[in-house]
C-alpha cells in the first residue's frame, strides 16, 4: 500500500521494485490529490498490474493510507512510502517468513541518504530496536520496540488484525503513521522480527522528516503528547521521554523551546534524559547532522543531498 503526491520518477522506481505480475499480490497506490493528473494518467498503463485510488483532496499521507484500507482485500498488508523501494529478493523473504497466524512481523532496512553513499541513522535505529528485542526479548526491549518503532515500512500486518482492533492513520500532515504504528505494535498479541533486510528507506533533501518548520515540530510533538495518553489508557508502562523534544525545540529559537516545554510538561511523557528518540542520544546527534547535511545540500552549500 503506496500513498504518494507529485513524485513521479520516485513512484516509478518503488514499483519497479515491486513483483507485480504476481497473482497473489495487490499493489495499491493512493495518490493524494497531485497537481499534475495528466502525468499520473500517463503513468497508469506502465503499470497495468497496480491499483489506483486518490483522496479527495490533498490531505497528507494518513489520509491516503486510510484510503488504501478501505480498498485493500488481501490477508496481509505491506506499507511503502512512494520516495523509497524494496530491496532485491525482499518478496521471497515475506514468502518464507509470514505465517498465517501472524498479526505483526518486523523485518529490517536499509537505510541511504539520497545523492550520496551515506548510510542513514533512521535506519539503524529501528533496526536496533528490532534486533535488541530478536536477540533479548525482555519486557523492557518489547516495550522500546512498541513505541520506538513508529513508521509503517519494514513490517507485514495482518489486515484482519487492522480491522478488529479498528486501526487508522491520523490525517495530520505530520507524524501520521505514529498512533497507527504504536497502538498495533500495543494490541498485538503476539509480536515477531525476522532478521533480515526487505527496504530501503532514504532521506533525502525536503521530505517531512527533513524540513525544519517550527510549526510542523509543534505539531509532532503534539502528536507524541496524545500517543503518550492513549498508552497510559492502554495500560502500558514504558514512557517515551519528552526530554529529547525539548532539547531539539531549542534549535528553533526560545519561543518554539518553551511552547514545547509547555506542551510535554502537562502530558503523560517522562523527563528522563534516557528515551532520547528511542533511547539513544547518539542515534539523535547523528540523525540531527544527517538531517542538517540535507538541508545545506537543498540549499545549494557544500552539502549533498
Amino acid at each position: 500500500m503506496i500513498p504518494h503526491r507529485e513524485d513521479f520518477a520516485r513512484l516509478c522506481r518503488l514499483l519497479d521494485s515491486i513483483p507485480l505480475s504476481r497473482m497473489d499480490l495487490e499493489c495499491l497506490v493512493v495518490d493524494d490529490s497531485s497537481d499534475n493528473q495528466g502525468h499520473l494518467l500517463e503513468l497508469m498503463p506502465r503499470y497495468p498490474g497496480v491499483v489506483w485510488g486518490s483522496t479527495i483532496s490533498p490531505s497528507g499521507a494518513g489520509s491516503a493510507r486510510n484510503v488504501g484500507l478501505a480498498m485493500a482485500n488481501g490477508q496481509f498488508v505491506i506499507f511503502a512510502d512512494s520516495d523509497d523501494e524494496f530491496i532485491s529478493g525482499a518478496f521471497d523473504i515475506f514468502d518464507r517468513s509470514i505465517e498465517s497466524k501472524d498479526e505483526l512481523v518486523y523485518f529490517l532496512l536499509e537505510g541511504v541518504c539520497e545523492g550520496d553513499s551515506h548510510g542513514s541513522a533512521r535506519a539503524s535505529r529501528l533496526n536496533d530496536l528490532c534486533l535488541n528485542y530478536y536477540a533479548n526479548p525482555t519486557p523492557r526491549n518489547l516495550g522500546l520496540l512498541q513505541i520506538g518503532h513508529v513508521n509503517p515500512f519494514g513490517k507485514v500486518y495482518s489486515k484482519s488484525f487492522i480491522d478488529k482492533q479498528g486501526l487508522s492513520f491520523e490525517e495530520t500532515m505530520v507524524s501520521n503513521d505514529v498512533v497507527f504504528n504504536v497502538l498495533g505494535a500495543i494490541r498485538a498479541s503476539q509480536i515477531r522480527v525476522v532478521p533480515a533486510p526487505v527496504y530501503r528507506v532514504f532521506r533525502r533533501s525536503g521530505s517531512l522528516t527533513v524540513t525544519r518548520d517550527s510549526e510542523a515540530y509543534i505539531e509532532r510533538v503534539r502528536v507524541w503528547v496524545r500517543m503518550a495518553e492513549l498508552m497510559h489508557i492502554e495500560g502500558v508502562r514504558v514512557r517515551r521521554s519528552g526530554l529529547g523534544f525539548v532539547v531539539r525545540a531549542m534549535s528553533y529559537g526560545p519561543k518554539v523551546a518553551l511552547r514545547v516545554v509547555g506542551l510535554v510538561w502537562h502530558s503523560g511523557l517522562s523527563w528522563s534524559p534516557w528515551g532520547i528518540k528511542g533511547g539513544s542520544l547518539i542515534w539523535w546527534v547523528k540523525d540531527g547532522l544527517e538531517k542538517r547535511r540535507a538541508r545545506v545540500g537543498k540549499s545549494g552549500g557544500s552539502g549533498e543531498a
